[in-house]
């Protein structure tokens, strides 16, 4: 399916560059990147979606769709190397925040806490590194971070005003302060010894 997407996406970045599209290029990478991401994030939908309805869970899911948009999407973290991999992984995080904002409840100290570990995380290490996504730096790079933490800022205030999802937008949180731990811990124990290898080919 990864294939299928790619090739897709292939196609729709030399629709949008025509006569400058150049497969080796940064910018051609990014765009495509960001179409890929965008076809898969839309056959997710799709798939979450259906689970949920199935377990009656459909607005535990809307929640935490909405806040995995305004964070993750800007924060990064892991990538499965296949379509399935990323798919299953996907459908195991919604599956343990939507359970566990139905076991547990969080205080407001808690949630207050996770905002503010969320944040100190983008300060030091958003955009995390990934193979997948482009590298940013400089103005790109800080763009990022601010439209993180306000995405962070938003689901803090999610959770004053919703407060019967308040538990499942922590539990994304925290899923994902986990996420960029092991992500940080993989980077410093194994270090990238991919430099000047192969580039992002579209």
């Amino acid at each position: 399916m990864e294939n299928l997407n790619k090739i897709l996406s292939r196609y729709l970045v030399k629709a949008i560059e025509g006569d400058e599209y150049d497969s080796e290029s940064e910018r051609t990478a990014k765009i495509g990147y960001s179409l890929q991401k965008i076809i898969d994030d839309i056959e997710k939908f799709f798939i979450i979606i259906l689970i949920s309805i199935v377990f009656d869970t459909t607005k535990e899911a809307l929640v935490c769709m909405l806040v995995i948009s305004l964070t993750r999407k800007f924060m990064g973290g892991m990538h499965m190397t296949t379509w399935f991999g990323c798919t299953m992984m996907t459908t195991m995080v919604y599956s343990l925040a939507i359970i566990g904002g139905k076991i547990f409840h969080f205080s407001l100290l808690m949630q207050s806490a996770s905002i503010l570990l969320c944040v100190l995380m983008v300060i030091l290490y958003a955009p995390l590194p990934s193979e997948q996504r482009p590298k940013y730096i400089g103005k790109k790079r800080i763009n990022i971070k601010i439209r993180c933490i306000a995405g962070l800022m938003v689901s803090a205030v999610l959770s004053v005003i919703m407060k019967s999802y308040s538990s499942t937008i922590t539990c994304i949180l925290l899923l994902e302060i986990i996420e960029a731990i092991l992500v940080v811990c993989k980077k410093s124990i194994l270090p990238d010894i991919k430099k000047g290898g192969e580039k992002n080919v579209w």
